[in-house]
């Protein structure tokens, strides 16, 4: 009887036995499966990311050489305006574009802006701006940071300044916008 009660423990250790060695063996499947896919996941997400890049790049290439055949097609050099003279509130910028070179222009900004003709607050800047891409330029200068863009016959502006406050002008004088050109 001792030797039956002997073998039946020894039976269903090695039923532990064999239930977990079936488990571990049914984990590392799981894992190594789980483990593959996840693999086989990256190396689809990277291929795609390449291929992302690759066209990117293509697309910045096409870029660059039509914005160089642009630069060849505008005259860049002269006098931009944009006013606004509505009777509030009074408007009034002008850009002067003069010396262009393969690497950058010189520029002029008066601006003045206020409650009417008779009462504004002015600001002016000029500086030389580094063409950065085809028609665009870039002036920098105590973080501040003015860009052009021209296209066509027109002049398109956009500023940043530390803490948003124009260092070139008075309370609400703003050089940003759209200037048509006048001469």
């Amino acid at each position: 009887m001792e030797e039956k009660k002997n073998n039946g423990i020894l039976i269903g250790i090695i039923i532990g036995i064999i239930i977990m060695l079936l488990l571990i063996g049914g984990f590392v499947l799981f894992t190594t499966s789980a483990f593959s896919i996840y693999n086989n996941q990256r190396k689809k997400i990277e291929n795609k990311t390449e291929e992302i890049i690759d066209k990117s790049e293509e697309i910045i290439d096409k870029v660059k050489e039509k914005a160089e055949e642009q630069t060849n097609q505008i005259e860049i050099t002269g006098k931009y305006e944009q006013k606004s003279e509505t009777e509030t509130p009074y408007y009034s910028s002008v850009v002067e574009v003069s010396n262009l070179t393969d690497s950058s222009i010189d520029f002029k900004i008066e601006a003045s802006h206020g409650l009417d003709i008779d009462h504004v607050n002015i600001g002016s800047v000029k500086g030389t701006a580094t063409k950065s891409i085809g028609n665009n330029y870039m002036f920098e200068e105590n973080n501040s940071k003015i860009s052009f863009t021209f296209i066509e016959n027109k002049l398109i502006i956009a500023e940043i300044y530390e803490d948003n406050i124009n260092p070139y002008g008075g309370h609400g004088v703003y050089f940003s916008g759209q200037y048509n050109k006048v001469s």
